[in-house]
């Protein structure tokens, strides 16, 4: 069996490593993407609904 040069097995490795790395950044920078978008859109939403609850306020206090 032919065995494969060390300097082979630490290349191999050493990219496997940093593949790892990367990969793990990617996801852990795409999971923070999605809940900080989500937060930004529930704000956004509540805002917008209290807007409109004041709104319908208003008009009903105009209209006595």
């Amino acid at each position: 069996m032919n065995k494969i040069p060390f300097y082979r097995q630490l290349r191999f490795r050493i990219i496997l490593l940093f593949s790892l790395v990367v990969f793990i950044g990617t996801a852990a920078g795409a999971f923070t993407m999605v809940q900080l978008a989500d937060k930004q859109f529930r704000e956004v939403l509540h805002d917008q609904f209290h807007n409109t609850i004041s709104t319908g306020r208003e008009l009903l206090l105009r209209g006595r």
